[in-house]
């Protein structure tokens, strides 16, 4: 079950600790004009991968929150996580009309863990 914790993808970035696990990166969509976009119908896909690899590290749908008030969640669990590195990303939609819009230049960036021995 995913944790409460979500990170909202408004400024295109977030960063994760490497081996987190349940993360929630929640989006919500505007056009151009900030109207929000009606996700009903839609699958909204989630890629992320590093630059310039030739294989995709994660590429799953994600959940829809509320289709008329354009929101949507993936959830990435320690085997997407598991190295730390800034990966580029994007969201893909299928709109219900065939229509595909995808929205890339999203950056996830995984953070090394800090050492888990205790000072002294």
């Amino acid at each position: 079950m995913p944790t409460d914790l979500t990170l909202l993808s408004q400024t295109g970035q977030v960063t994760i600790t490497k081996g987190d696990n349940q993360i929630n990166i929640d989006f919500a969509l505007t056009d151009a004009d900030a109207a929000v976009v009606n996700l009903t119908g839609a699958i909204v896909t989630f890629k992320m991968a590093l630059p310039e690899a030739s294989r995709l590290k994660v590429d799953k749908d994600c959940t829809i929150i509320s289709a008329t008030g354009g929101t949507c969640r993936v959830t990435l669990f320690s085997t997407d996580l598991d190295t730390a590195s800034t990966y580029l990303a994007e969201l893909q939609i299928t709109f219900s009309t065939g229509r595909i819009v995808t929205i890339r230049d999203l950056i996830v960036k995984v953070a090394g863990e800090l050492p888990r021995g205790r000072a002294g």
